[in-house]
């Protein structure tokens, strides 16, 4: 079963996966790696409480992906404290993991506490590991867009790429500087940055000395199509199919699939929207498919889906590793839903969304300025409608 469940797992197939952790467990309920596995598995298909209880069963709190599972899911159903309280116990369990600053920054901050993660990065003694340090300098790059210092998150999310590069493999840290563009894209709105930082990027990991499957072909067509270039997106899709797609795992494949499809809604191409919407659960991470779903219909479909899509978006506050679009863009999905709401005539919640981005983004860098001061002047004029 073991074997079974490995060999799903890394196929891609997560179901036949999860069906094979489960018989472990119906035969030996404190197996550590099937609760950890299955854990994983049902937090990135959005089943939160059910990982919970998975985790629950066989606690080992001197297993990092136990306690990682544990805690992720807690936080993806809103328990702050709970969630919290199994980082504490972990670290001091394991004291010398060197991860400990990188998880509680990272829970903070997708738990809606930006300004608290700095506060506790600030006050971590040093890291001597190599890749904790990177991915710590990224999750606390990560809590400055929280607070709208892009700026500042720029230039640590450029540094730890570097690092990636060095300790990681190119692959990696090409993998992650995708972030840049689309922190730019989504958080600044200047697509002829993004699509000079994407072109950055390419330079600066080797992008024509890795792989086609390390290419990473339908992550940078999303990124070339969401930024207006739907033929770079296309013939990037082509490449894919030419090269990778036949040794492909499921989760790649979803993702190309969900490239197409979005550049053929940028196309204006007829039930595009509606193929959209069918493979986008493919990409085998619910509240990444909650964060696109809102994005691409925001400007291409139904305001209402938009609104539930970034609403759940908020709510199941799920974190993992280098996964960007988990952990960069929930500030600014407050202004998109107060803007949402404002076009959809609800006041309340329009009002409620901009005071929220508002506060959020209070010492926002200077560019960012009036934006901030527009969200309070909108929620103030709102709140004095009858």
């Amino acid at each position: 079963l073991a074997t079974e469940a490995f060999y799903h797992r890394f196929s891609g197939d997560r179901s036949e996966a999860a069906r094979a952790y489960r018989a472990i467990l119906a035969l030996e309920p404190t197996s550590i790696g099937a609760t950890a596995n299955l854990a994983d598995i049902l937090i990135y298909d959005g089943a939160y409480e059910e990982a919970i209880e998975v985790s629950r069963a066989a606690p080992a709190w001197d297993i990092g992906a136990w306690a990682f599972n544990y805690m992720a899911a807690l936080a993806a159903v809103g328990d702050f404290e709970a969630a919290s309280a199994v980082n504490d116990t972990f670290a001091a369990t394991v004291p010398d993991d060197p991860y400990h600053t990188w998880r509680s920054v990272m829970l903070r901050l997708t738990s809606g506490r930006p300004a608290e993660a700095l506060e506790v990065a600030a006050a971590a003694p040093p890291i001597s590991d190599p890749l904790a340090n990177a991915y710590t300098q990224y999750a606390i790059g990560s809590a400055n867009v929280g607070i709208g210092r892009v700026g500042a998150a720029r230039e640590l999310h450029a540094a730890t790429q570097a690092q990636l590069e060095t300790y990681s493999g190119s692959e990696n840290a090409f993998r992650l500087a995708l972030s840049r563009p689309w922190l730019t894209l989504y958080v600044a709105g200047d697509t002829a940055r993004a699509r000079a930082e994407l072109e950055d990027a390419k330079r600066d990991h080797g992008w024509e000395d890795l792989s086609p499957f390390n290419r990473d072909y339908p992550g940078v067509a999303i990124i070339e199509a969401l930024s207006g270039d739907v033929e770079a997106a296309s013939a990037l899709l082509d490449s894919f199919d030419a090269e990778a797609a036949s040794s492909a795992d499921p989760q790649t494949l979803g993702i190309a699939a969900t490239a197409r499809a979005l550049v053929a809604v940028r196309r204006r191409e007829a039930g595009a929207l509606a193929r959209f919407d069918k493979v986008l659960p493919e990409i085998a991470c619910a509240r990444c498919a909650d964060f696109m779903r809102g994005l691409v219909h925001e400007s291409y479909g139904d305001p209402t889906v938009a609104i539930a899509s970034y609403e759940a978006y908020l709510a199941q506050p799920f974190f993992d590793g280098g996964t960007f679009m988990l952990n960069l863009f929930p500030s600014v999905v407050h202004e998109r839903l107060a803007l949402l709401h404002d076009a959809q005539g609800d006041p309340v919640r329009a009002a409620e969304h901009y005071l929220r981005f508002a506060e959020l983004w209070a010492d926002a860098d200077p560019e960012f300025q009036s934006r901030v001061e527009g969200a309070r002047s909108r929620a103030a004029e709102l709140n004095r409608v009858p």
